[in-house]
């Protein structure tokens, strides 16, 4: 399997093609009120209303796994996602593929908390929460 071995620290859904999540780690999961394992991520998006992060509806066709299902492995992109509690939860989403045997047969999807990103940023160029 391809990956790099820090993004697994973060890994979130794994899916496979036909947009199935295949498994989900802890913190995917603590996200949804359902099992998100077996479910297509379309249904997940609808169920919560999930956005970019200029606001429009986010296509499961072009999200970060999508791409990664193809091979790519580009650098992600910023997703909110609304959660339970009605607040909005923004991670910046890297899409890693799966390859077995030579062939993607997998896409990991490795997600960064952003706004742990931005109070770091914000403490290390000295602005903002510290």
């Amino acid at each position: 399997m391809d990956a790099q071995g820090d993004d697994l620290l973060h890994a979130g859904p794994l899916y496979l093609p036909g947009e199935r999540i295949a498994a989900v780690n802890q913190e995917a999961d603590r996200l949804t009120d359902i099992e998100p394992k077996g479910q297509h991520i379309r249904a997940l998006l609808e169920r919560y209303g999930s956005r970019t992060s200029n606001g429009d509806p986010v296509n499961p066709g072009v999200l970060p796994y999508a791409r990664a299902l193809k091979g790519g492995g580009d650098p992600g992109e910023r997703l909110g996602m609304c959660l339970l509690d009605g607040s909005t939860y923004f991670a910046l989403i890297g899409p890693r593929p799966v390859i077995v045997d030579g062939k993607v047969v997998a896409a990991l999807s490795i997600g960064h908390d952003f706004a742990a990103y931005a109070r770091q940023l914000a403490r290390l160029t000295g602005g903002g929460e510290r």
